[in-house]
């Protein structure tokens, strides 16, 4: 095995572990925090506003 197949397979294998730890941590979570475990708190909605410049509009 040469030093080139070796960062290939070790690249390779850090690509398959990251690939499944995300996997695995997904799958546990309810969908809104990814994964975490300890009081997670849902994502506050951001609210638009809408800013008339003027003349934008004639009724």
């Amino acid at each position: 095995m040469t030093g080139q197949d070796f960062a290939v397979f070790l690249i390779v294998g850090a690509a398959v572990v990251y690939l499944v730890r995300h996997w695995i941590l997904t799958s546990r979570s309810d969908g809104n925090c990814g994964g975490c475990s300890s009081g997670c708190s849902k994502p506050k909605e951001e609210k638009l506003v809408q800013i008339d410049l003027g003349g934008s509009w004639k009724p």
